[in-house]
């Protein structure tokens, strides 16, 4: 009886990639990355147009540099990794560095 909770973001490296969550809703790990991943789409940062871009802009005043932009989308990705793999400690620590660093990022 696993009922699937499909969230799905959309992360730019090159364009919009979409990816999707599939995770049983007992997860630990499920409803924070769903709110982080919620979280992510509402900021909308625009791709970095290279890798070590100085700024990477959001809505309401976020501002990270692409470095810190590509850390992000790669530990939302493995966060995501984990959930699914029943990793739940590994994803919640993952889910925690990326909400530290869109507080930082925050205007």
């Amino acid at each position: 009886m696993r009922s699937l909770l499909i969230a799905t973001f959309g992360l730019a490296l090159l364009g919009q990639a979409s990816i999707a969550l599939a995770a049983t809703p007992q997860r630990a790990c499920a409803a924070p990355l769903n709110d982080l991943v919620d979280e992510w789409d509402a900021i909308a940062f625009l791709p970095p147009a290279k890798p070590a871009q100085a700024f990477v802009s959001g809505r309401d005043g976020y501002r990270t540099s692409g470095i810190d932009f590509d850390y992000m989308v790669s530990q939302i990705r493995l966060a995501s990794r984990d959930c699914q793999a029943g990793k739940d400690a590994a994803a919640l620590g993952r889910i925690e560095q990326v909400q530290r660093l869109l507080s930082e990022s925050a205007g």
